[in-house]
């Protein structure tokens, strides 16, 4: 009875690659770096919508708000490969 215990693995004994053999992980990997690209676009997008209301709210003219637009593009182009 007790060769019997020891002999099953424990469920966290399990390889790693076990779960990259299995053909729905690297769907959800998929679909988790195209949600995550979409979200960057919109982001992105939003972004370039509201800079006319940015403008008249801080009364900065177009070369002061292409400063910060280009700081946060370059921020955003840090992170994205560290979260995706």
């Amino acid at each position: 009875m007790e060769d019997n215990v020891l002999a099953k693995p424990h469920p966290s004994a399990t390889p790693p690659s076990a779960f990259a053999d299995r053909p729905s992980y690297k769907w959800w990997v998929t679909w988790t770096i195209m949600v995550g690209s979409l979200l960057f676009a919109l982001d992105t997008t939003i972004v370039n919508i509201a800079i006319p209301k940015i403008m008249t709210s801080s009364s900065r003219d177009l070369n002061q708000i292409q400063c910060e637009l280009i700081i946060y593009l370059i921020g955003m182009s840090v992170v994205m490969p560290a979260v995706d």
